[in-house]
């Protein structure tokens, strides 16, 4: 039997996908890999939504999402809104980083964000920096 470069067995049956609850048990949110962090921080969007929900009481409208993440534009929230509920939200949903109700386009934050906190944090960091 294959294994890894850490000993895991590289059998079929034991593969996870990023699409796949990585290490879930019973009561406890599915582990997030590094991997499957920085995929999901890799977007300027997602990480805004994450700081604004963070900044927020972990919760907040779609809309309120979308304004934050655009900057002053009335434009450019609308696209932001489209591209987080049909995009990003559903992303970070999948990971168990935040709830999202599409009936009434409300976020909150879910178990995983904590498990995405020193990345987010990192994130913000280098992008206070850089601004």
């Amino acid at each position: 039997m294959a294994h890894d470069s850490r000993g895991r067995s590289l059998d079929a049956s034991n593969a996870t996908d990023d699409a796949s609850p990585e290490g879930a048990s019973a009561g406890r949110p599915p582990a997030i890999s590094i991997d499957r962090a920085f995929e999901l921080l890799s977007r300027e969007h997602r990480r805004r939504a994450l700081y604004y929900l963070m900044d927020n009481e972990g919760a907040a409208s779609i809309d309120d999402i979308a304004e934050h993440a655009a900057g002053a534009s009335d434009d450019a929230a609308d696209a932001a809104a489209v591209g987080l509920h049909h995009t990003h939200l559903p992303r970070l949903a999948d990971a168990g980083v935040i709830d999202y109700d599409r009936n009434t386009e409300r976020v909150s934050l879910a178990a995983n964000a904590d498990r995405l906190g020193p990345y987010l944090e990192l994130a913000a960091r280098e992008e206070r920096a850089d601004a």
